[in-house]
């Protein structure tokens, strides 16, 4: 065991005396004890079984007694067949960094003295080497009555961020057709690490939230980019982001433009309230049936030497929900802006644009395009910068993107924060980061210890994060991120932009010194 998994654990055990077996209400997924989530119990959590060889479907509980009262359970009827599967697919996957691999399960068997199954595995079919298909057997003891099983995957060290499937084989290798097997209350670690993030929320609601006094950002607003007085042409600080506009009851999307929020430089507060650049959106959509008539997205400034700013940004036109088209405007006063061409200039939507030695630096997830000529983007060097997979804990193997590219004062390194996900393409769960000398070459952190992850369950953003931006204030690091959710219970936080929920910004604080050794640099390097 690392030394951080050690730390943890003894965290873990200090945070669990005295505390109660029962999470808060509006939480999230209740289950017996903390540090363990409910997937499946028919009554409130009802995320799909499915049967292989075995015929399943939900019932009324045949039996309430003190090990289940629940009022519905799974029943799953053998059908001879020697392997009979119930699947019960995850929408994430496992991680197992702060809590055991226990599957737990309430089971009432037909018969006692038969075997029971209990099967982790990836969500794909067949083995992977990085995943084999692990089991724990159980007996049964009582026939026709409800007991409690824990299968306990630990002594084979199961891998983080790939097991995404249990199944449960009853009465494996026999053939006996016509047998119910009753099954609920299936549960098993919780993945939440927020409490373990190097970065963290100073308070438990959204910085930043939509508001319907804005019209711009009245239905969401999603995190950008931050300039500061070196930067900006006025010396103050600018904040660029994307504002959705349209009917906060129905939560319904109209148009998405970018804004730009300001602060005076002489009481700036990293936590503080923005103003609204009166004249928002700074960029809108274009004019009905062009190519961005519908949703201007995905800002991404990049600082000239001239001290003009070029915004990069994702462009849509009306009822289009996939292209991913790049668009160009320009401005000198960071306000009125110019875009540059009546159509995009690349057919691929950048996460971060630099400019740098007279190149421009185009990130898009694991790849850069290097140019020098921002209307010949399709005639870029292309690089592959970062690989999907090699992360902590393999928890970006799935989705590597949301580049933001950044230096800070007294370190000799590029530093670029990422979001990603082991299961998810585009609801992320967690932030990193990586380093480089050169924009071109970059090395992720080999650091266990999440940067940052969504919130805890039942907290405003307890959905997906985004794009996390770090910039440098009086010796602190801020980080502002996009975050999908909406405050108190959700059955699955899983599940892709479930409803009702929103995008709104958030806010995280870390030690500058903190975060340097976490990357594992010192403050010269």
């Amino acid at each position: 065991m690392n030394i951080f998994r050690q730390s943890v654990l003894m965290l873990l055990v200090c945070l669990s005396c005295g505390s109660s077996s029962v999470p808060p209400s509006g939480s999230g997924r209740r289950a017996t004890e903390p540090g363990r989530l409910m997937y499946c119990d028919f009554d409130i959590y009802r995320l799909g079984v499915s049967g292989n060889n075995i015929t399943v479907s939900e019932a009324a509980n045949p039996r309430k007694d003190a090990v289940n009262s629940s009022k519905r359970c799974g029943v799953a009827v053998s059908q001879g067949a020697a392997y009979g599967g119930v699947a019960l697919t995850l929408s994430r996957t496992m991680d197992f960094t702060l809590n055991a691999p226990v599957i737990k399960a309430k089971i009432l068997a037909p018969r006692a003295g038969v075997q029971i199954c209990c099967q982790i595995k990836r969500k794909a079919n067949g083995d992977a080497p990085e995943c084999p298909h692990l089991n724990v057997y159980a007996t049964t003891t009582k026939a026709g009555e409800w007991e409690d099983y824990t299968f306990d995957f630990s002594g084979q060290a199961p891998v983080d961020n790939w097991y995404q499937k249990i199944v449960f084989y009853f009465d494996p290798g026999g053939n006996v057709s016509g047998e119910a097997w009753y099954f609920d209350s299936i549960e098993g670690p919780d993945d939440d690490l927020s409490s373990i993030s190097l970065f963290q929320r100073p308070f438990s609601h959204p910085y930043i939230e939509a508001d319907p006094a804005y019209p711009w950002r009245s239905v969401c607003i999603a995190a950008g980019y931050v300039f500061g007085p070196g930067e900006t042409p006025d010396g103050n600080w600018y904040y660029y982001v994307r504002g959705s506009s349209g009917s906060m009851s129905s939560g319904r999307s109209e148009h998405q433009t970018i804004g730009l929020l300001t602060q005076k430089a002489e009481d700036f507060d990293p936590l503080g309230k923005w103003d609204d650049y009166k004249g928002n959106p700074v960029i809108d959509v274009g004019a009905s049936g062009e190519w961005d008539d519908w949703r201007i997205l995905g800002p991404a400034p990049c600082v000239m030497p001239d001290g003009s700013v070029q915004m990069f940004y994702k462009g849509r036109p009306y009822g289009d929900k996939s292209n991913k088209l790049c668009g160009l405007a320009v401005s000198r006063d960071w306000y009125r802006f110019e875009k540059q061409s009546d159509g995009p200039v690349f057919e691929g939507n950048p996460a971060c644009v630099i400019f740098h030695d007279g190149k421009y630096y185009y990130y898009q997830g694991c790849w850069l395009r290097i140019f020098t000529d921002p209307m010949k983007i399709g005639e870029a060097e292309v690089v592959k910068c970062l690989e999907a997979g090699d992360g902590p804990a393999n928890f970006d193997r799935m989705c590597v993107y949301g580049n933001r590219v950044f230096r800070l004062e007294g370190v000799d390194k590029w530093i670029m924060t990422y979001y990603g996900s082991s299961s998810h393409i585009d609801f992320p769960d967690r932030a990193h980061a990586a380093i480089s000398d050169d924009l071109v070459h970059w090395t992720k952190v080999d650091n266990e210890k999440p940067l940052f992850t969504r919130g805890p369950h039942g907290a405003w953003d307890q959905g997906g994060i985004w794009l996390p931006m770090i910039f440098e204030h009086k010796g602190k690091l801020y980080m502002y991120y996009e975050a999908w959710g909406r405050e108190g219970f959700v059955a699955d936080r899983d599940k892709d932009y479930f409803r009702p929920g929103i995008s709104q910004v958030g806010a995280a604080v870390c030690d500058k010194k903190d975060f340097i050794e976490w990357l594992g640099l010192s403050p010269n390097e």
